[in-house]
This record gives C-alpha cells, sequence and structure tokens, in this order.
C-alpha cells in the first residue's frame, strides 16, 4: 500500500496597531491523506486498466479574510469564530460497497435479455400473448373474419382481441430479432458499462453570532451577524468493462430477422383479416418457441463460462461542505470592518476493484473453466473485491 499525505497551510492573518505591523496568525488549512494499492501508472493513457483499491480523506478549511478599515487596528486582517457544524458520514463499508458492486454488474450484463425467456415461454399460456395451440387457433379465426365481413369487424370478442393478440406477440417476435442482432454485435468486442444509486443530500441553514478578532492578537474582539449554510451529499456509482464471445450460428440469426420480418409485416397500421391471414406461413409463429429455448441455453452459459469483466470498480463518495459569512459592521474596540467567509470541506471518497467474475469472488472460489478463461483472455484475477 502507498500514502501520500499532504498538509494544507491556511493563509496568514496580518495585524497592525497604529499602522505598525505587530504580530500574525496563521490559520489552519486541513489535509489530505490518499492510500493506493497496486496502481499501474505505466499504463496511463494507454486505454488499459490503471486503477485498484483506493481511499481518499480530506478535511480543508478555506479562508476569505475580512478588513479593520478603520480605528487604531486599521489593516487588519480578521479572523472569526464560532458558529455550528455538520456532522460528516465516512464512506460505505466494504460490505456494503461489495453488496452494491454485485447488483451493479447484474443490472449492466450486455447479455442480460430485455426479459426472461424462460418466465416468457411458461406464461405464454396465460398472459397476454397466446399459447402455441393458440397461435394454430389463428388460421381458423381469421378464416372466419374473412367470411363475415363488416359485422365480425364490429364483435367485442371476436377480430379486435385477435388483433391484439397478433400485435403482442409480434412485437416480442420483433424485439427478440433486435436483442439477437445487438448480442452479436457485441461479440468480442468491449462493452463499457456504468451504474448509479440514487444520492443522498441534505442542507440546513441558520443565523449566528460570530466573534472577530483581529490578526495576531485574539484579546480584541467584537460580535457580527453571520450565516451559516450546510450541504451534504453521498453516492455510490459503479464503472467496468464487459467482454463475451457468443456461440451462436449465423442460421440462428438469419432465422430470428426472418422471424422479425414476418412480425413487422403483421405490425402494420391498419390490418385486416387477408393481410394477416396471408402474411407468412403460419409456422413462423410456432417455431419462435424452438428457438427460444436456444436463446436460453446460449444466455445460461456466457454467464457461466465467455462472460467476464474486463475492468470493475465499486466507488463510493461522501462530502460534507460548510459555509459560514459574517456581515460588515462597527465595534468600538475593533473598529469598523469588512464582510468575510470561511468554509470547510471534508470528503471521503472510496474505490474497491472487481474480479473478472464479480465483487466478493475470491480467486480460490474459482473453477478451473474461470481461470482458464481469464488467462486466454490476457485478464488478471485483480486483488480487489475480496470484502
Amino acid at each position: 500500500m502507498g500514502t501520500d499525505y499532504r498538509a494544507i497551510a491556511g493563509p496568514v492573518a496580518e495585524g497592525f496597531n497604529n499602522g505598525v505591523h505587530v504580530a500574525d496568525t496563521l490559520l489552519s488549512g486541513g489535509f489530505e491523506r490518499s492510500d493506493t494499492i497496486s496502481h499501474n501508472l505505466s499504463n496511463l493513457g494507454s486505454g488499459k486498466d490503471v486503477g485498484g483499491p483506493w481511499l481518499l480523506t480530506r478535511d480543508v478549511w478555506s479562508y476569505n479574510l475580512g478588513k479593520v478599515t478603520s480605528g487604531k487596528f486599521k489593516f487588519s486582517d480578521t479572523v472569526f469564530s464560532g458558529g455550528p457544524s455538520a456532522s460528516h458520514a465516512d464512506a460505505e463499508t466494504d460490505s456494503q460497497m461489495t453488496v452494491k458492486g454485485a447488483t451493479s454488474i447484474a443490472r449492466t450484463i450486455p447479455t442480460n435479455p430485455s426479459f426472461n425467456a424462460v418466465t416468457f415461454i411458461g406464461e405464454s399460456m396465460s398472459d397476454g400473448i397466446p399459447s402455441v395451440p393458440v397461435i394454430e387457433s389463428w388460421r381458423e379465426q381469421t378464416k372466419t373474419a374473412k367470411a363475415s365481413g363488416g359485422e365480425y369487424l364490429n364483435m367485442q370478442f371476436g377480430w379486435l382481441p385477435l388483433v391484439s393478440d397478433i400485435r403482442k406477440f409480434a412485437k416480442a417476435v420483433s424485439n427478440h430479432g433486435k436483442i439477437l442482432s445487438d448480442l452479436r454485435q457485441g461479440s468480442g468486442k468491449t462493452t463499457r458499462v456504468g451504474y448509479s444509486f440514487p444520492s443522498s443530500v441534505t442542507s440546513a441553514s441558520q443565523n449566528f453570532t460570530a466573534t472577530l478578532y483581529r490578526g495576531g492578537n485574539s484579546g480584541i474582539s467584537a460580535n457580527a451577524s453571520a450565516a451559516y449554510n450546510s450541504y451534504k451529499e453521498a453516492k455510490t456509482w459503479f464503472n467496468g468493462a464487459f467482454t463475451y464471445h457468443l456461440p451462436v450460428s449465423n442460421s440462428q440469426f438469419g432465422k430470428a430477422k426472418l422471424y422479425a420480418e414476418y412480425a413487422d409485416k403483421l405490425l402494420g397500421v391498419k390490418p385486416s383479416p387477408s393481410s394477416i391471414y396471408n402474411a407468412a406461413p403460419w409456422t413462423w409463429a410456432l417455431d419462435w418457441f424452438t428457438n427460444a429455448g436456444d436463446i436460453v441455453q446460449n444466455i445460461s452459459a456466457l454467464g457461466q463460462n465467455g462472460l467476464v469483466l474486463q475492468y470493475g470498480y465499486i466507488m463510493s463518495s461522501s462530502i460534507t461542505h460548510e459555509t459560514m459569512t459574517h456581515s460588515a459592521g462597527t465595534d468600538f474596540s475593533l473598529g469598523t470592518y469588512t464582510a468575510a467567509s470561511k468554509s470547510r470541506k471534508r470528503e471521503m471518497k472510496k474505490r474497491l476493484q472487481s474480479n473478472p467474475y464479480g465483487f466478493g469472488v475470491t480467486d480460490s472460489s474459482l473453477s478451473t473453466a474461470q481461470k482458464a478463461i481469464i488467462a486466454a483472455l490476457g485478464l488478471s484475477s485483480f486483488h480487489g473485491g475480496k470484502g
């Protein structure tokens, strides 16, 4: 682990007495600490993974000093104290980030189907999309519609429900054609992804009475009206890149595109019984169910073997920003002074690195096949994500 520590010096408040510079007050600035593990900085600019586990803590005061503009202490800088202070939340724990990291990966996997094909097949017997036996009955229903003419078209439970059923089914087929095409195009390439969790933001404000001092002499003071504002934000997000190799034949994609064409024809603006009946051989609807099983099988194989993370990071940040401002005024002992302000910014940023097979996965938990895939793709097994 490498640690960089940096002290940040604040400004110097100068004090004067009858125009003579007599003393200074050094105001605290803060600090910054960065802890890193195994950052390969030689890869900077190469497009390769250069990150690693990281923790940053920062606490810095910033000042906009006021001035005494009249009286014995003219030219002196003013320093003020007092006022409320906000609590500061730490970054999330390793365990919390590991859980969110796993969620992020699950929601960004490029081979995820738009809906679960297994559920699609199971529910097709009763919900929305017609069952396989019903598809065969469409032929008979359209025959009846063609023969009945206008009277049948107006039947509430005849032609209109049939069109609705076919539209829903055709839409599912059409969308799957595009999904398969996108899936194929991404095979063997790097797919970069990101995911953010909802942020937590709070703010507060109030008035208070600040105590002013001239630089170099805390014994001379005055009271001034001041305002306090605070802003706190906590957020967690994920960035990663996947790679996968798709074991699907051209003929399967060809079938999917053909079915999509059939579906698109059925999705005409103003379908009629004749157009639906003559659109295509009705076997396109039955064949689709056979290919759905192939899709499920391929996605399962990708999830276990071909799909890995080239890199993945879950990051957490908490920031507390406070500002205090006092107004200009005149005090008998201090003299006339200008407005001034000071602010404090506290930060904690944390980053955990994933294993190619997810957060919370250790080298010892990987199978021989998974290790072989990592080696074949030229990936390291990483050193983070063991939280």
